[in-house]
């Protein structure tokens, strides 16, 4: 994926550790998990846990 840099924040003391994904990314997961979900339905294949 072009023109993706991360971004590094050093630690300081006190502050609470945050665990996050490039929203990009979380983009196309997003859009692809609703597009699995759509064609396994369609199916009658779904099958949420």
């Amino acid at each position: 994926m072009p023109n993706l840099a991360d971004e590094y924040s050093s630690p300081k003391n006190g502050y609470d550790l945050r665990l996050t994904i490039d929203s990009q990314i979380q983009t196309i997961v997003e859009r692809e998990l609703d597009i699995a979900e759509a064609t396994y339905r369609q199916m009658g294949r779904l099958r949420l846990q």
